[in-house]
């Protein structure tokens, strides 16, 4: 389908349009003369599929944009409904140089109108939060050379997760919704690691560590091109979560770093049930969080809270210690 708007876009021949596709992706079409060296560059040829899929994502926030109504009318005139759409990942493509913008970037950056512009920077470093993130920030905002007025709504993955990173991420994202005057919502950390895994017919089970043989974890699906949560989000044990979902029928699939730590937990309880996700799903994505949240209403941003799921042990000490003020919420009282 995009090589088709390459090919309108250069007034091309469809084999120049190939050719340019594949320059763009840094991939050479002398070495897929036969099927097997093909195979052997899949890794190159996965390059341009995924350029693919973030362009058929492109398209399809455009054509759930309200100033688009006309392309929606088109498609109704001609009977195909929403469920067609979702089915068939029918997007909009909008007159100008957006797709040689998209597929000439080789760092997943999209740039096109005002307000469907994204970069994502992704780090896997363990501690320094309050470090990294602000530069980050700055550094995302130049690449997309925004400025932060131009922001019209931040999503910030709320948890669960680590106490200290979901503090200071949920912190600085209210205090530029804030300060910014703009739009905030929040969406679960774990949803997000459910989020990468789009073409998964699989109950997703995302997870994240909690300690002595718990997890933070919940029960996704997608279905009909859009995630549904089956079970909220929850803290329990490992073993328990496993034994209760047996109940399924079908299989499980394990996604996040820590699905290491549990894998025979699982295993032991749903037997050969129980698949893992790809390496490159198991990280949270700042494009997924952005993805998820569009679809969030926005709430006011003094009501905005990390969702821990449980109790840091300094405030089930302190509930212990208090427990005449147990109505309070240790979290802003301190």
């Amino acid at each position: 389908m995009h090589l088709k708007f390459i090919k309108n876009y250069l007034h091309c021949s469809y084999q120049e349009a190939i050719a340019k596709a594949c320059e763009i992706a840094n991939l050479n079409l002398d070495e897929f003369s036969d099927v097997k060296t093909f195979i052997e560059n899949k890794n190159k040829n996965a390059n341009l599929i995924e350029i693919n899929k973030l362009a058929n994502k492109y398209f399809m926030m455009f054509l759930d944009n309200k100033e688009n109504q006309f392309a929606r009318e088109y498609l109704a005139k001609r009977d195909i409904n929403d469920e067609l759409i979702k089915r068939f990942d029918i997007g909009f493509a909008p007159d100008g140089n957006i797709i040689l913008d998209l597929l000439n970037n080789k760092n997943d950056i999209v740039k096109g109108q005002k307000g469907f512009s994204f970069e994502e920077i992704t780090t896997n470093i363990k501690g320094n939060h309050s470090q990294r993130l602000m530069p980050a920030i700055a550094e995302l905002m130049t690449k997309v050379d925004w400025k932060p007025a131009d922001l019209d709504r931040i999503v910030v993955a709320q948890g669960p997760g680590s106490y200290t990173g979901l503090r200071i991420g949920v912190t600085i994202a209210k205090t530029l919704a804030w300060t910014l005057g703009k739009e905030i919502t929040g969406v679960s950390s774990l949803a997000v690691l459910a989020g990468n895994c789009e073409e998964s017919s699989h109950y997703l089970v995302p997870l994240f560590d909690a300690r002595r043989g718990n997890i933070y974890t919940g029960l996704y699906r997608w279905e009909s091109g859009e995630l549904v949560q089956i079970e909220p989000d929850t803290h329990i044990s490992a073993e328990n979560w496993a034994s209760h979902l047996k109940g399924l029928s079908g299989t499980i699939e394990l996604i996040g770093e820590d699905y290491v730590l549990y894998q025979q937990t699982f295993e032991q309880q749903l037997g050969d049930r129980v698949v893992v996700a790809s390496l490159k799903n198991h990280l949270p994505k700042g494009s997924v969080v952005g993805l998820l949240g569009l679809k969030e209403e926005p709430i006011d941003v003094h009501t905005l809270l990390p969702d821990y799921l449980k109790f840091a042990e300094a405030e089930e000490n302190w509930r212990k210690a208090h427990p005449d003020q147990l109505e309070e919420s240790y979290i802003e009282k301190i």
